[in-house]
């Protein structure tokens, strides 16, 4: 869907049946979703974000083999750390309000070796497991590649030609680079869930890490305080 920044379409991510799996074992475990504040802070707050949100541990089968399906997008970046797989779900008249996946405060996670480090998300990749709703599509305002003739049951420019939509469609995906390849933020990649109309809307988030004693390619100078984010998912 876009070269620059990084934006591309996935069909048929997710199996069928890693699909009936992941709604199976979340079923009983959504909760008020949060988002995180600019001190690195999390908090419900429903002026932003009106979604509900489960965890899937690392541990879990379908979840393992997702984690190593989003390194093979990667390809040769020397990144293979992933966050914990989240699952969000939109009913009618919840969204998340504009927003960059990039982190202002970096986290800290353990390395395959075991040592803590500090990472920020290197990509992003949102599935969709539940389409069964009008609305609720992924909103890009500053990706505005999108063909005029593109595949518009998946995907479209806005009706004035400023932005990109993505709709819900079950088991299938979009991918797009959170970070600069000089390890910072992407101001490009605001997005927005917009409001579902009717129905149900349930997607998964999936991050690729990058930990920043590592650059993601050559070197780079890293400055987390020239970034503007406010929220994040």
């Amino acid at each position: 869907m876009s070269l620059d920044p990084v934006v591309f379409y996935i069909n048929g991510f997710l199996k069928e049946a890693e699909t009936q799996h992941l709604l199976a074992v979340t079923e009983d475990k959504f909760l008020d979703s949060m988002v995180y504040l600019p001190n690195g802070t999390s908090v419900v707050d429903k002026r932003y974000r009106t979604s509900k949100s489960a965890m899937i541990p690392h541990s879990d089968p379908v979840a393992r083999c997702l984690d190593t399906r989003m390194k093979s997008l990667l390809g040769n970046i020397q990144h293979e750390g992933t966050e914990q797989l989240q699952l969000v779900r939109y009913g009618v008249g919840e969204e998340f309000v504009l927003h960059n996946d990039w982190l202002n405060n970096p986290r800290h996670a353990r390395d395959p070796g075991g040592t803590e480090r500090a990472y920020n998300r290197l990509a992003s990749l949102f599935v969709y497991l539940e389409d069964d709703c009008v609305g609720g599509e992924t909103y890009f305002p500053q990706v505005v590649s999108a063909a005029p003739t593109a595949d518009g049951t998946k995907f479209s420019r806005t009706s004035n030609g400023e932005g990109l939509l993505v709709k819900p469609r079950r088991g299938n995906g979009v991918f797009w680079n959170t970070a600069r390849m000089n390890g910072t933020g992407d101001e490009r990649m605001y997005h927005s869930s917009l409001p579902v109309e009717s129905g149900v809307k349930t997607g998964m988030n999936l991050f690729g890490l990058y930990f920043l004693d590592t650059p993601i390619a050559g070197q780079h100078n890293y400055d987390v305080d020239s970034q503007h984010s406010q929220f994040t998912t």
